[in-house]
Formats: C-alpha cells, structure tokens, sequence
C-alpha cells in the first residue's frame, strides 16, 4: 500500500515503513509518538494513516502500547473540552486513532492522548489538575516499562516531554502559572483549575528554547536511534536515557544545549535540519557525567 508520495512523486510503501520501524526493536516498549508527517511527502488520504497505526500496533506488539497525542489546547483557549468530541490540533494520526475503537483517551483540558494496548490503568488515571507535575501522563509514562519516544518526520523539538523534567528538576527558565477550563463528560460541564509550567522569557530573552546541541550530543554518544525514510528520518531514543541526558545538560550548562538563537531554531526546528548542530565539539565534562550515569548497553 502506498503511504506517501514525496516531493519527486516517489512512491513510500507501508513496507518501508514497516522495514524501517523493525530497526528499532519496538517489541513489548511503550512507545510514545510525535509526528510530523508531510516530511514525508503528501499522505495517501485516511486509509494509509491507519495502516500506518496497524504498522506502529504490529512492531509494539501486544505486550507493550502505543500513545499518541490528542492535545486539544482547549483549557489555554477558553474551549471546552470534551472528551467524546474535541478534536486533535496535534496531527493527523491522534484524530483519526481517537476514532478507533481499540483506543482510549486520557481527559485533559490541555494534553489529553490516546492509548493502545498494555498500558494497564495508570495512563488512564492522568491527573487532570497538572500539565506535567506529579501523576501527569508525562510523569507516569516516564515510570512504565520500556518507555520510548519515537519521533517520525521532526526534530526532538516537538517532544513535550521536556516540559515535565523542566517542572520536576525546576528550570530556572520555567514558572508554575494556573489556567482554568471547562470540562464536559456525561453531558455535564464543570469547570477545572489546572497548572502548567510555562516559560519565563526573562531568562535567556535574546534565546529560543531549541534542542539542536543536545541533538549532536546525544548522536555522538550514540544513545539516540535515526533511520532514513521517505526521504526524511524516524529518531527514537529511551525515555530514561533522554531524561538523564536532559537533567545533566540543564544542571551543566542549560544555555548551550536547551537554546539557541532564533536562525538556529529555524534551521532545526522549522526546516528538520536535526543535523545542524553535529560538527560541534562537547566538554569531556559533560561526556564523562553521562557516561557515569547511563548503562549503555540498554541505552
């Protein structure tokens, strides 16, 4: 089946996709998945996301899970959110998969996801009152077994999960601000007070927050999995490993590795260049603290 067509009408099947997928070894792992797609080229309508799903299903298997985000963004934007109705702003595959019988969807006004498969109770019992603080999904995910980010089509950019290690390691870049929303379940609304850990743009003001650095840092190690498709690249690494890694860098030198200047956030972020920063030397500081902290082996 053809998933996509790229920009030289190169046709990408659902075998490449699960040939390349197999590289990873996503056997029994939760696996959580941030996408964006039309690095790929032009998906092939409805039909060929869903195989993609069934791809993604296949190289888990049934012993590990599958979550996707569903973020709505309903509780920062006077919304309300519903947990039946309010649609995915986050990607084609969180709103086609939260139609699908074989998932389920944690409520929350702002990051709620939908899951599959060996996930047990805890992701469903998300803390609605907290984006990332104790018993968000970010939190309990990062305690599940296996626990993998897999990115298809961008750059570690658009993994949120650093929002959650930022508020549990207190970054002095971020600050704790309240929100409320409104939430409708059962057809009855109530309203919410949640908390979120938002950026403090005092420090670091002459800086956006990019990732490019910790990129090249973590592909020198070799602790970050990247394989060519379509055309672009599927990058996967261990939720431990990369909280670890994020941890050091943000107490070593936070500056260097979690910002950069505005030209560089275009080049990574915006253009996929996850490359950009891959010339550059690290400190055998930094190397020999992750070194001490990381069994490489399982990396």
């Amino acid at each position: 089946m053809i998933l996509f067509k790229n920009f030289d009408n190169k046709e990408i099947t659902d075998d490449d996709f699960y040939n390349t997928l197999q590289k990873f070894n996503l056997r029994g792992r939760s696996v959580l998945l941030y996408s964006r797609l039309f690095s790929f080229g032009r998906l092939q309508g409805k039909d060929a996301a869903c195989r993609m799903i069934d791809i993604l299903q296949t190289c888990i298997g049934d012993e590990g899970s599958l979550l996707i985000p569903c973020h709505t963004f309903s509780g920062y934007n006077d919304e309300v959110f519903d947990s039946e109705e309010s649609k995915c702003k986050v990607g084609i595959l969180g709103e086609i998969g939260r139609k699908l019988p074989q998932f389920s969807r944690t409520v929350h006004p702002i990051y709620s996801h939908i899951l599959w498969g060996n996930y047990g109770d805890l992701l469903v019992k998300q803390e609605r009152n907290t984006c990332f603080g104790k018993n968000s999904l970010y939190d309990i995910f990062s305690k599940t077994k296996k626990a993998y980010i897999l990115i298809l089509g961008a750059t570690l950019n658009v993994v949120t999960n650093v929002h959650y290690y930022e508020q549990k390691f207190s970054a002095k870049s971020r600050y704790i601000k309240l929100f409320r929303a409104q939430m409708k379940e059962n057809n009855s609304t109530s309203d919410l007070e949640f908390e979120t850990c938002v950026r403090d743009y005092q420090t670091y003001p002459e800086k956006i927050e990019c990732f490019a650095n910790l990129d090249a840092l973590l592909t020198e190690l070799k602790i970050i999995d990247r394989f060519e498709f379509g055309g672009n690249w599927i990058t996967g690494v261990s939720e431990e490993v990369f909280q670890k890694v994020y941890y050091i860098c943000l107490k070593d030198n936070p500056e260097l590795y979690l910002f950069s200047k505005q030209d560089i956030f275009k080049e990574y972020s915006q253009k996929n260049a996850f490359n950009i920063s891959h010339d550059m030397v690290h400190s055998p500081t930094i190397k020999t603290k992750i070194s001490a902290a990381i069994d490489f082996n399982n990396a």
